[in-house]
């Protein structure tokens, strides 16, 4: 067999890889979403409130403010598995994965206290509207509660997915998510409950999931087999981990304080306009980027474990292709699923709200402008992520980080403080511009900060000597 021709069936076989790999946790984040999106399509169509979605709404960036913390550090945990995974060290393996369940569990139940906290005093500065305000502030609080379970969960399918294992964690989302819709229509239709039946609903499958992937870990056979016995931090690690997994951590929450900043906006247009119509539009809208985002975030996933296994193996030509090739596949999925959804947008808009409500046409009207202004370029998000994720799975987490927090938290904010109160910005449309702004920007910065750590942690004679290797393997 040619050297070419054996090059090309390698390449074929990684580029399936990715996308394999990639599917399963595809399909786990849409399940993660249909949490939330239950939620909201049960509350807007069967509570019989109209302003029930636009209370479920409000909650939304505090919520991603604690959920982007949580999992922001679980990046840590997934590259330092993978890197020992690829190197073979099954003692390292399970030291990190006792380390970061038992750190995970802290963590949680941490950011829980934290978030009942603050709860009410981040509404108050969100400008929640009065007249959702009491049911924003339940639904939060009920939610926060299932925190500790999020972390547990989000900690646990990492050292599945560490090894290559993305099917795991979907087959478990899977189940719970059909518990969580259930749960749903019977406190809501059943009992009468309104924005608390659907938070209930979401804790209790929440709790379920990170219960499950516990007994999946114990009843494992190889070196990332969990015990109680076992649970305890190993120092090195854990600060290992939150190099990693602190400055992803950071960049997440920071990311949602600059959504928070640019609710508070959209709030304050939706009492210029007198109505709850624009929270609502600006809800269902949000909710739709959120499905883009995970079937392109996949690939950040996909990256950080492919990448960290083949730098722990230092298999450096594997490590540039697996870039190439989730970038393609990233952005192919992006594009496919945006212009989709802008197409769909207002038989979308209708699965939310009930048929007969009033403000339906406004509520459709304020939904199509956001969804066609952020989806539009929505596929520079998971060019972004990729390029985010490669860094990380180098051990690079901190550089990345400030080119985020600038791109995304400093620009935003400058936007919605400076930009949009101007007469010609303040509109939803010079609101949303900022998004597609801030995406690319970050992707530039992500992309000049790669070509930089390429040429330092790859020296051209180190290439140079993989690439003679691979072709006297090849012979």
């Amino acid at each position: 067999m040619s050297e070419a021709v054996q090059k090309n069936k390698k390449d074929r076989g990684l580029f399936l890889n990715l996308i394999l790999y990639a599917v399963p946790i595809m399909l786990t984040g849409l399940l993660q979403l249909l949490y939330n999106t239950a939620d909201q399509i049960v509350v807007g169509q069967f509570s019989g409130d109209e302003n029930a979605l636009a209370a479920v709404g409000s909650s939304a960036a505090l919520n991603s403010l604690i959920a982007g913390f949580c999992i922001g550090l679980t990046s840590g945990s997934n590259v330092i598995i993978a890197q020992f995974v690829g190197a073979k060290n099954g003692e390292g393996i399970s030291k990190a994965v006792h380390t970061s369940m038992t750190f995970s569990l802290i963590i949680g139940i941490s950011v829980c206290v934290l978030g009942l906290a603050v709860a009410k005093p981040m509404h108050l500065l969100l400008g929640t509207m009065p007249d959702v305000f009491d049911d924003a502030l339940l639904y939060t609080v009920i939610i926060m509660a299932g925190v500790p379970a999020v972390s547990v969960y989000n900690f646990g399918a990492v050292v599945f997915r560490a090894a290559g294992d993305s099917k795991t964690p979907f087959i478990i989302l899977a189940l719970t998510g059909l518990l969580n819709v259930g749960f749903n229509l019977f406190f809501v239709i059943v009992c009468g409950m309104g924005v608390e039946g659907v938070a209930i609903a979401t804790i209790i499958a929440q709790y379920v999931s990170a219960i499950t992937v516990v007994i999946l870990l114990i009843r494992l056979k190889d070196d990332r087999k969990f015990s109680f016995t076992k649970m305890r931090i190993d120092g090195n690690l854990l600060k290992r981990i939150l190099v990693i997994g602190v400055p992803s951590a950071v960049q997440g929450s920071l990311f949602a304080v600059s959504n928070m900043i640019l609710q508070s906006s959209v709030n304050m247009l939706g009492d210029s306009y007198g109505s709850a119509s624009v929270v609502t539009g600006n809800t269902i809208g949000t909710t739709l980027e959120g499905y883009t985002y995970v079937l392109t975030n996949a690939f950040y996933h996909a990256t950080v474990t492919y990448v960290g296994q083949f730098y722990g193996a230092r298999d450096i030509k594997n490590i540039k292709r697996t870039l190439i090739y989730t970038l393609i596949q990233s952005t192919t999925v992006g594009i496919v699923i945006s212009w989709l959804i802008i197409a769909l947008s207002g038989p979308l808009t209708l699965i939310f709200v009930n048929a007969g409500e009033a403000n339906l046409n406004d509520v459709i009207k304020y939904a199509s402008e956001r969804i066609f202004i952020t989806q539009c370029l929505y596929f520079s998000v998971g060019v972004m992520e990729v390029l985010t994720g490669y860094l990380r799975a180098l051990g690079r987490s901190i550089t990345p980080m400030f080119s985020s927090v600038f791109s995304i938290c400093v620009v935003r904010v400058c936007w919605a403080l400076l930009i949009f109160p101007l007469p010609v910005f303040y509109s939803l449309t010079g609101l949303y511009m900022v998004y597609p702004i801030s995406w690319i920007l970050c992707s530039l910065l992500h992309l000049i900060t790669i070509l930089v750590v390429n040429k330092k942690t790859f020296p051209k004679t180190e290439i140079e000597l993989t690439t003679e290797e691979e072709s006297e393997a090849v012979a």
